[in-house]
């Protein structure tokens, strides 16, 4: 309290979002205080996951951005892995190939892929690939898939992680694009053969290493019950008295399932004569800030990091033209087409994001773009790839996307 001159009760509630995204815990008594629990890594793509998975991310979507991110993870890694880190690979690539069943071949194969982001040298990458595997735990549990279990899948993924080991060993960034391309698809259609369509938030082998679980099922139950209205913005969910009776939890419980929703604007509590729980504006800015927290944390250069944009800009471009409709386009060619200096470059990748159809590539497209700072990029050329998008040209517009990101 003395150290930030602030109120007890704000210490309090900073304490409960670090706490809540596993970076420190608070610990009562003599010789307590705040600790940290995790990495900063870990704590980061908490708070990014946690995003996901409240706005209710589809399988398609995830796999859609693990294609683009594990696909630079593997390139990155072919030409900057070090000796130290081959070995590091070969070895967690073996322990693919030697699991007993099918969850230790799941737990292994997603630590194997995170290694290979850490390798490329890119933190965002590794932070992203991170995120990913937390969400996709949530909604493909193979712990829960014993009866569905295929050993010819299982041997094909080590065989797959097997091979894009050893190309990224060789220095062949093509082939291990190639591989791990090959590897997501297989990976999306196993998922999608065992119907996985919503997370389980119950505790498994597979665990989401969360705090307070019950809390999270209560945020997610009012999620749900906001989706389900239509996400009528302003609209009152109850009053916080009657609110733990509907969710069958204590109202220490209702608070802490109403506190990982604030952050990220799903709702807000009023307190007071006419207070209650509210339905809000659902907003990224407080998983931005803290994923770009991270970033400046880890001393990546900016150009390193506004490479691995380049290249999702493009994949959001290509998908925007093919999934826009024409209201969507021509109000995209209208905010190209506006003059608003720095921010114009901002409006035109939000836009595009919003039209491409897949809120993962979007919200990693938002942590690029403010970890990068202002960019003032040429006009004609952002008008160009909005014209490719107008006329559903994807392959032009992932073109032309590289050359407006290069101007």
């Amino acid at each position: 309290m003395s150290r930030f001159n602030v109120s007890r009760a704000t210490i309090a509630e900073a304490a409960r979002q670090v706490e809540r995204h596993g970076a420190a815990l608070m610990r009562r008594g003599v010789g307590g205080g705040l600790v940290v629990t995790s990495s900063a890594v870990t704590a980061a793509s908490r708070a990014v996951s946690t995003y996901l998975e409240l706005s209710n991310v589809s399988l398609a979507e995830q796999y859609e951005a693990l294609r683009v991110i594990e696909t630079q993870a593997a390139k990155f890694a072919a030409e900057t892995t070090s000796e130290l880190q081959v070995t590091e690979l070969r070895a967690r690539a073996s322990e693919v190939a030697k699991a007993s069943d099918n969850v230790e071949l799941n737990r292994f194969a997603m630590q194997l892929r995170i290694a290979i982001a850490d390798a490329s040298g890119r933190p965002p990458l590794g932070l992203f690939q991170r995120a990913l595997a937390r969400v996709l735990t949530a909604y493909v549990r193979p712990d829960l898939r014993v009866e569905a279990r295929d050993r010819e899948f299982e041997l094909r993924i080590a065989a797959d992680l097997s091979q894009i080991v050893e190309a990224i060993v060789a220095g062949d960034a093509s082939l291990a694009e190639y591989i791990v391309r090959s590897d997501v698809l297989r990976r999306e259609q196993r998922a999608n053969q065992i119907a996985a369509s919503h997370p389980i938030l119950t505790k498994g082998p597979l665990s989401r290493e969360s705090p307070t679980k019950l809390a999270e099922q209560v945020a997610f139950a009012i999620r749900d019950d906001v989706a389900a209205r239509g996400w009528p913005i302003g609209a009152k969910l109850g009053d916080e008295a009657e609110l733990p009776g509907k969710y069958g939890v204590s109202p220490w419980v209702l608070r802490q399932g109403v506190r990982i929703l604030e952050p990220h604007g799903i709702v807000h509590m009023r307190r007071g004569q006419g207070g209650g729980l509210f339905v809000g504006q659902p907003s990224p800015d407080y998983t931005v800030a803290c994923a770009v927290g991270y970033l400046q944390s880890t001393g990546i250069s900016v150009p390193d990091a506004l490479s691995i944009r380049q290249r999702l800009f493009q994949s959001i471009a290509q998908l925007a033209a093919l999934r826009s409709s024409q209201d969507e386009r021509e109000r995209l060619l209208g905010i190209a087409l506006e003059n608003n200096g720095h921010e114009q470059h901002r409006r035109f990748c939000a836009a595009l994001g919003d039209v491409c159809k897949n809120q993962v590539l979007a919200l990693f497209g938002a942590i690029l773009n403010a970890f990068g700072g202002s960019d003032d990029h040429d006009a004609a050329s952002r008008r160009m790839v909005a014209e490719a998008i107008s006329a559903g040209d994807g392959a032009l517009a992932r073109r032309r996307m590289n050359v407006y990101l290069t101007s």
